[in-house]
Order: structure tokens, then C-alpha cells, then sequence
């Protein structure tokens, strides 16, 4: 099957780190009517979050959307990654809340990267109340997740050193 063989190409430029690769074999495709699926998708999208490439992440999310191709949790969870590294954790939440709008099920992979979007955009608060979203959600936090509540929570403490909003350790479960 063509599909497949091109999603396994697209997702062999995601291996191997080549985002330009990537979307420009997602482009031949298109240009050749090959039906694009949410694994071919999702493996660009991917290519660009190891990238860095965030903004043309959500491109290719917004093209999904046009094409009336669903996301799922792999594409999802790319997506918010890519927030991540951009340093974009309010489009790190919004992806999450469109996840919750649209039913797609949030993954511990996906909670942490918008955990860690948060500490690195120095939102303390936000990034514990998301661990414990997760607690409520039965959800099991991994090694990373812990990790980057820890760092979120240790730049809150920094930050209340110096004056500013208090930090407190507890969250609500």
C-alpha cells in the first residue's frame, strides 16, 4: 500500500531528525492525491516538534483539521511537544484543552510536555494544577512529569525569594 510505504518514509525523516525531509514528502504527496492519514501526519508533525520547528507543528495541525483527518493522542502529544520546546505553554494548554473538546484521550506523554512547557515558561502554579488533573484523571505521572513539576516548583521558589507570588508545595488532589 502507498500510504504506507510514504507514512513509513515520512516517519523515517522523523527517525532521523530531517523535518525539512519530512514536509517535503508530505508536499510530493500531496501533489501526487496520495490520501494522507493521521500516522503520516502525526510522523511530520513530529519531524518538526524534534526540530524545533512548533509553528509549523501547528501548521501541519490546522492542515489536519482542513482535511478532516482527527488527531489523535501521538499527534496531540507531537504538537504539545513542540509547544514545549518553542517556550509556547499557553499553546501547550490550548492543544490540551482542544484534546478534552474534542474526546481524544491525554496520555502521560502528553501531560508531561505541557507540564514541562509550563516550567519553562515559569508557570508554577499552572503546571502543578496539571499534575494534579492527571491524579484526578487516573493518570500516572512518569519520571519526566515528576521531573518537570519539581523544576516548575523550584523556579516558583526562586521567584518568591525574590519578592514574588508566594509558592506553596501542596495542590489539590
Amino acid at each position: 500500500d502507498g500510504t504506507m510505504t510514504n507514512s513509513a518514509a515520512v516517519s523515517a525523516c522523523e527517525k532521523g531528525q530531517k523535518w525539512e525531509m519530512a514536509l517535503d514528502l508530505l508536499g510530493e504527496m500531496q501533489e501526487h492525491a496520495v490520501v494522507l492519514s493521521t500516522i503520516t501526519y502525526s510522523a511530520a508533525i513530529s519531524a518538526c516538534e524534534k526540530g524545533q520547528q512548533w509553528e509549523r507543528a501547528l501548521g501541519l495541525l490546522g492542515e489536519m483539521r482542513q482535511q478532516r483527518i482527527a488527531p489523535g493522542t501521538i499527534t496531540y502529544s507531537a504538537a504539545v511537544s513542540a509547544c514545549e520546546k518553542g517556550q509556547k505553554w499557553e499553546m501547550a494548554l490550548d492543544l490540551l484543552g482542544e484534546m478534552q473538546e474534542h474526546a481524544v484521550v491525554l496520555s502521560t506523554i502528553t501531560y508531561s510536555a505541557a507540564i514541562s512547557a509550563c516550567e519553562k515558561g515559569q508557570q508554577w502554579e499552572r503546571a502543578l494544577g496539571l499534575l494534579g488533573e492527571m491524579r484526578q484523571q487516573r493518570i500516572a505521572p512518569g519520571t519526566i512529569t515528576y521531573s518537570a513539576a519539581v523544576s516548575a516548583l523550584e523556579k516558583g521558589r526562586s521567584e518568591e525569594r525574590r519578592g514574588g507570588k508566594e509558592c506553596r508545595s501542596r495542590w489539590s488532589p
